[in-house]
């Protein structure tokens, strides 16, 4: 933590690390810090392990459960089947703006992993809302 040379009264957190998931995970530490001093920051690793892809898009791992519950919901509307299906889902973040939507919210692209290639389900977060904005069933190259 470096004070800020441009506002003196603010501090900087410089993080470093060799792939995204740790650069990530040190950047979004604050979240789950335990304790703050000073001189350091005591976290529950265990945890934040735990939550890696909450931590990967930038949510708490309370966000992220309304996410993956609000997906997993539509999915089953959309698809019965899925009930009586285990598949995986993947989340990836996605630097884009909807108009209409909050320019500080997360848009988040899930995708179902039930059929090849998979069905995509555009999500929007924004205070701990999750808002299903579109679906696309993606065609299989020829």
């Amino acid at each position: 933590i470096l004070r800020n040379p441009w506002e003196k009264d603010k501090a900087m957190l410089l993080v470093e690390g060799w792939d995204e998931w740790g650069v990530k995970a040190g950047s979004e530490v604050f979240r789950y810090s335990k304790e703050l001093d000073k001189g350091k920051v005591v976290v529950d690793w265990k945890h934040l392990a735990e939550n890696k892809q909450a931590v990967v898009l930038g949510l708490t791992p309370s966000e992220f459960e309304k996410l993956s519950t609000s997906i997993h919901e539509y999915l089953y509307e959309k698809y019965p089947f899925l009930r009586d299906t285990e598949f995986g889902i993947s989340y990836e973040k996605v630097d884009t703006k909807i108009e209409g939507i909050p320019p500080e919210s997360l848009v988040i692209d899930a995708y179902a992993n039930f059929r090849t290639p998979p069905v995509v389900v555009r999500a929007v977060i924004y205070n701990e809302d999750v808002q299903i904005i579109s679906i696309k069933e993606i065609e299989e190259e020829a």
